[in-house]
């Protein structure tokens, strides 16, 4: 079965402007004959003419679409510094952040040498003087203190290997 009606002869005709090289002409033919199936056995035609096209409407086109452009940049202009402020806000309350965490994570020792002053802080009668505190003495330092009078040398030596372990 055939499909009703066909094409007894096929006529396109393509306007190109003058700006146009016979290079991008011919390229245009070719592309124009294929797209829509030339047969010049049928006796279809392509017509390809050079006119020179108004550019006053492009004119009249191209500031309003940098119109929108000028637009966008100012918003961004205006955008940057507050994301930046912003930004820098968030840096800012993060530092604080952990350097909060680290005041707050005292040593074992600080914590247990802290409970009997403020004990003591508790039972002083209002408006006398706070005695001053003596810092707990630590094991471990009266130990390395010991160490380095009776060998500086090692302790120089243990100090050198850690500082090119950072390294």
């Amino acid at each position: 079965m055939k499909a009703p009606g066909s094409i007894d002869r096929l006529s396109v005709s393509v306007v190109l402007d003058e700006s146009v090289t016979a290079a991008q002409e011919a390229s245009i033919t070719s592309a124009v004959a294929a797209a829509v199936g030339l047969d010049q056995v049928r006796g279809d035609t392509l017509s390809v003419t050079r006119l020179p096209f108004d550019a006053s409407v492009r004119e009249d086109l191209l500031p309003a679409a940098s119109d929108g452009i000028g637009t966008y940049l100012s918003y961004l202009k205006f955008l940057l510094p507050m994301l930046a402020v912003a930004l820098g806000f968030i840096l800012v309350m993060l530092l604080l952040r952990a350097l909060g965490k680290r005041q707050l994570a005292l040593p074992a020792g600080y914590q247990q040498a802290m409970l009997p002053a403020a004990g003591a802080i508790a039972a002083l009668p209002r408006g006398e003087s706070m005695p001053a505190l003596q810092p707990a003495s630590d094991p471990h330092e009266e130990r390395v203190l010991k160490l380095a009078d009776s060998n500086p040398r090692a302790v120089a030596d243990v100090v050198q290997t850690w500082m090119r372990e950072e390294e």
